[in-house]
């Protein structure tokens, strides 16, 4: 009564008795192969997509940290132009003891000049005028002018101790 190519699946009967049907084992491989196939994809799906979400979840991180740093850079940047400006630079200054010149003071006024050259009116001078200028020579030479000129200029602005 029992073939070995088949499987009896007993199962109950309305009427009370016992009943059963028989199937075929290769339907039977062939259906559990095809679940087993189904579950391994379905669990193949779910892990990449935790995988995805996951380094979903660590690119947004970066990205929220990133913008933070840029942020930052951009206070740090707005803080060194402001201790860069003219109003801190003056102010600091006048921490340390330094007086703003008015600029009519002829002894701090700036006026370049060239040691051997020979006084031009301004409106004299014109294109074809610039290249008749001719420097003299002077004995004690161009830099040690220019050292003494300079060092009288910044003279005052010294900070002098009691």
């Amino acid at each position: 009564m029992s073939n070995r190519n088949e499987l009896f699946i007993p199962y109950g009967r309305r009427d009370g008795q016992p009943g059963g049907a028989r199937a075929d084992m290769r339907v039977v491989a062939f259906f559990g192969v095809v679940l087993v196939l189904l579950g391994l994809a379905g669990w193949l799906y779910l892990r990449q997509a935790s995988e995805v979400t996951h380094l979903a979840s660590a690119v947004r991180q970066q990205e929220l940290k990133k913008e933070a740093l840029r942020r930052e850079l951009v206070i740090l940047n707005a803080e060194v132009a402001m201790a860069g400006s003219l109003k801190r630079v003056l102010h600091e200054g006048l921490e340390m003891g330094y007086v703003l010149r008015n600029a009519s003071d002829p002894a701090h006024s700036l006026t370049v000049t060239c040691p051997g050259c020979r006084t031009v009116d301004d409106g004299a001078l014109g294109p074809a005028a610039a290249p008749s200028l001719a420097p003299r020579a002077e004995p004690q030479g161009p830099w040690k002018s220019l050292r003494n000129w300079f060092s009288g200029w910044l003279r005052p602005w010294s900070v002098e101790a009691p």
